[in-house]
């Protein structure tokens, strides 16, 4: 079988309400206003191959779309960023699309979302299989038999999570041990590894991932690399909202790995494209190019070994 050069990924597509600075939050029965409003695609998987599309990147990307108005303004939405490297897949759900209201004051951000929870355990592994049998770098499924039959054949697996009450290695470590990579912020790996000890992190990952690497917002990223400990720094960008930071360092990493660059080089990508996601409100750097990235490459700090690090 040939492999392509392609990066796949499967999931819900996403659409934010984006109310941007509020004076405060509202109490019940009350009404505030926003500065700003934008309705615009969110975060999530999908972040990762609508961003490497503008890099130059083959990619396609999974996701559910059913004959709600959800579906079909984030069906626009795609449309209007002419992203055409979409596959169709099944699902049961009647209102498969993820949609935020995002609100916003100068110092903090809350969520209100809606999700019924469409995935591809809807659409059957020899549909999964079909999807991501043809790609070289794929988002790590559901299914552990076909995540471990793409690794048998040769892909790379990306491996990410988002924040639950019960996120615990008994729940996820399965796929940890398929997966290549996998990036937690500080605050998810804090809650697998039951530590606040950024290096002890990364010692109770490795047991599960053979190359751990926590996420530390603006200081960077920390990982563990041929049993050394390294602190790749993070640049100084002007942040207006952190929203899909965490897409977008994965989508840099695996930028990096599609050019089978030097691990800590990768994520110093990560770096770069977590941080300019964080100058505009929403999840999408759209006026991001190649010539952006690299003049902030020409900028990263040296990474460095370190013995011991506090948060």
């Amino acid at each position: 079988m040939e492999m392509s050069k392609i990066v796949a990924v499967i999931g819900q597509m996403n659409v934010d309400l984006i109310y941007k600075d509020i004076n405060r939050f509202p109490n019940e029965g009350e009404e505030v206003f926003a500065t700003d409003f934008k309705i615009e695609l969110g975060g999530g998987p999908m972040v990762i191959p609508i961003m490497l599309n503008r890099l130059g990147i083959p990619v396609k990307l999974g996701t559910y779309f059913g004959d709600d108005f959800q579906s079909r303004i984030a069906s626009d939405l795609l449309n209007d960023i002419r992203f055409h490297y979409v596959e169709t897949l099944q699902t049961r759900k009647k209102h498969p699309v993820v949609v935020t209201c995002v609100i916003t004051t100068e110092a903090e951000r809350s969520f209100v979302c809606y999700n019924e929870g469409a995935d591809e355990l809807d659409c059957g592994p020899e549909t999964i299989y079909e999807f991501y049998k043809s790609s070289s770098i794929c988002f790590c499924p559901q299914d552990l038999s076909v995540a471990r039959k793409l690794k048998e054949e040769g892909k790379i697996l990306v491996f990410d999570v988002g924040w639950t009450d019960d996120l615990s290695f008994q729940k996820i470590g399965e796929h940890l041990k398929v997966c290549d990579y996998f990036t937690p912020n500080e605050k998810e790996a804090e809650k697998l590894t039951d530590t606040h000890d950024p290096l002890a992190m990364l010692d109770r990952l490795e047991a599960y991932t053979k190359t751990p690497i926590v996420k530390l917002g603006r200081r960077g990223c920390i990982a563990k690399l041929n049993s050394k400990y390294i602190h790749v720094p993070g640049l100084t960008f002007k942040t207006i909202d952190p929203t899909g930071a965490g897409d977008n360092f994965l989508t840099g990493l695996i930028y990096g790995l599609y050019h089978e660059l030097p691990l800590v080089d990768c994520i110093r990508y990560g770096n770069i494209m977590g941080g300019l996601c964080t100058e505009v409100l929403g999840c999408f750097r759209w006026d991001l190019n190649l010539q952006m990235i690299e003049d902030y490459w020409k900028q990263c700090p040296r990474a460095r070994e370190v013995t011991h690090f506090e948060l």
